[in-house]
């Protein structure tokens, strides 16, 4: 059998974790594949790698190939597919540990009194990682716009 060369820029984030498994068992190379992990120093320079075609496949933020595809890095970019998830590792909203017990399975109430703390002029702020993060995923494409409807700050993302 024929090997096949990819090279696959990663971020050594906790779910990086199967692609490193994996190369580590040789279950690449079990599959036909002779993989370089390429170690890339941010998502943004993971995701050029992948559209230079400097690699192959890249482990990248869930929103990035979308983002990619409606030209959201500019006109040069290409679309990417996802071939699978390698992780759901922190995809959530977090809240400080005094809001315990205030949200069960349905956040209503607590959105309420949000507003209401925006409009007594007591917001109250969230922070969020860049577009197009997983973030993007829960709160929508552009987050900003319900982000800075509850907080009286502006958001430096997008």
């Amino acid at each position: 059998m024929s090997l096949v060369a990819l090279n696959i820029a990663f971020l050594p984030l906790t779910d990086c974790a199967p692609l490193v498994v994996a190369q580590e068992r040789g279950l690449f190379r079990r599959f036909g594949l002779t993989v370089t992990l390429d170690r890339a120093p941010s998502w943004t320079a993971a995701r050029e790698r992948l559209e230079s075609g400097a690699c192959q496949a890249a482990h990248l933020l869930y929103g990035v190939p979308f983002a990619s595809a409606l030209g959201h890095f500019g006109p040069k970019a290409r679309p990417l597919i996802i071939p699978w998830i390698l992780s759901r590792n922190g995809q959530a909203i977090t809240l400080a540990a005094r809001h315990r017990g205030r949200v069960a399975s349905d956040a209503k109430a607590f959105a309420k009194e949000i507003f209401e703390r925006r409009d007594a002029g007591r917001p109250v702020t969230f922070a969020s990682l860049p577009t197009p993060g997983p973030r993007s995923v829960i709160l929508g494409p552009r987050p900003t716009r319900i982000l800075t409807s509850v907080s009286s700050r502006k958001s430096k993302v997008d």
